[in-house]
């Protein structure tokens, strides 16, 4: 039988484990235990207790356990990417990916330098230097800009400055997380942030979905609460980006698997390309993805994993018009930091229809930092009706309440922003 190792338990880890056993493929589900969840609720056909460090352990484990003719295969979780890229080469397993083709995730220098050298256009850029004291030198700058860290996601080491001041101190904050010795300076974006996911095949690329990204007004942008798949926007997409971004993945060597680009349409009216992700979106968009534009990426990641990748003629057509029905991401972020003391509806939001999906590591006692990532809830809906209905019924359905009685949610409800994507 053949066996799929699923590393580490990350949004996503289900999905992969329910998917491999409609398959028929055994699934080993490998991580630690002492998390909100326990592993075994994941419903693996197995499970191994290791830290998904400890390469040695997992290694010697699968060879005692025969894992050979199956695959590697992680959730969202783009540090057990790495970890499995290197089980995957002690084990001679395929995997979607190589060390090479990783880079462009992990590094947000060189996914610049790719897109510029392909003719993607990306926001511009300002030069990071140091003096030979070690101070860091401010280059001359218009602002407002922003600054990143260069191996970071999620918004980590992130920072929006409007003077000079606010500069270094953002540097600082960049370079104390990152692992990297250098950040990226950028102008800052001013405009609505979208997202195109592609798969890949044997070096070919295909559109699966372009979908919009809105944020509720008077908090952060990059808090992004929403996505969804209606847009006005797909068009002037293939005119600007589509086809360099292709071409960029090509010349990056990403042959096999799944990618995503986020971009911003600037208040210039064109798009800027930001950060690209060469594995599964955070906010589980394989979901709507498999309910709205009939591709499951899910089944296309283990196939690579097994199989060593597709070819060409698996790819599905590239879209070129929006689903006719609306798939639907709902990111609950935490307004300010504190303690959860009640978390309820989750049962009640899974029931309101068979599309829903609730996700959510939140457990009562957990500490939240202010605008993080609590939960995602992913649907479908006929039409936007019924999408502000939906979205209605969860902000009344879910209650997530700190030791002081406040609410801890940023809660979407801009639904004319729907009208402008």
């Amino acid at each position: 039988m053949q066996k799929l190792i699923v590393l580490g338990a990350s949004r996503g880890t289900l999905q992969l484990i329910e998917t491999a056993q409609d398959m028929g493929i055994y699934s080993i589900l490998v991580g630690p235990e002492g998390h909100s969840r326990s592993l075994d609720s994941f419903g693996a056909d197995e499970v191994w207790t290791f830290d998904t460090t400890d390469i040695d352990g997992i290694v010697a484990r699968a060879q005692e356990e025969d894992v050979a003719g199956g695959g590697i295969l992680t959730g969202i979780s783009q540090f057990n990417i790495g970890n499995a890229l290197t089980i995957a080469d002690r084990l001679s397993l395929p995997f979607y990916c190589d060390q090479s083709s990783w880079q462009y995730t992990v590094d947000k220098r060189a996914f610049k330098e790719l897109c510029m050298s392909c003719g993607v256009p990306v926001a511009k850029n300002y030069q990071f230097s140091r003096r030979a004291d070690g101070t860091i030198s401010v280059p001359e700058l218009e602002f407002p800009i922003v600054v990143k860290a260069v191996d970071l996601s999620a918004n980590r080491g992130m920072s929006y400055c409007c003077s000079y001041d606010e500069v270094v101190p953002a540097c600082e904050k960049a370079l104390e997380l990152s692992a990297s010795d250098t950040v990226i300076i950028e102008k800052m974006m001013r405009g609505r942030e979208y997202t195109a996911h592609y798969a890949l095949a044997d070096g070919e690329a295909s559109l699966i979905n372009f979908c919009s990204m809105f944020h509720q007004p008077g908090y952060p942008s990059n808090c992004y609460s929403f996505t969804s798949t209606e847009t006005e926007r797909l068009g002037q997409f293939l005119g600007e980006v589509d086809a360099p971004f292709r071409k960029a993945l090509k010349k990056g060597g990403m042959r096999e698997g799944v990618a995503w680009i986020e971009l911003m349409l600037d208040d210039d009216n064109h798009f800027y390309v930001l950060e690209m992700g060469y594995r599964m979106s955070g906010d589980l968009w394989a979901l709507p993805m498999k309910e709205v534009c009939s591709f499951d990426t899910y089944k296309w990641l283990i196939e690579c994993a097994i199989y060593g990748g597709h070819e060409k003629t698996c790819l599905p057509a590239p879209q070129r018009k929006v689903p006719e029905r609306i798939g639907c991401s709902y990111i609950i972020w935490s307004d300010h930091a504190g303690e959860v003391a009640i978390l309820n509806g989750l049962g009640e939001v899974a029931a309101l229809a068979p599309s829903i999906n609730v996700d959510c590591s939140l457990a009562v006692g957990d500490r939240v930092s202010k605008h993080s990532y609590m939960m995602v809830i992913t649907f479908a809906a006929a039409d936007r009706h019924e999408v502000e209905k939906i979205v209605g019924d969860i902000n009344r359905m879910i209650v997530v309440e700190d030791i002081n009685g406040e609410d801890l949610c940023i809660r979407f409800d801009d639904y004319n922003s729907f009208e402008s994507a």
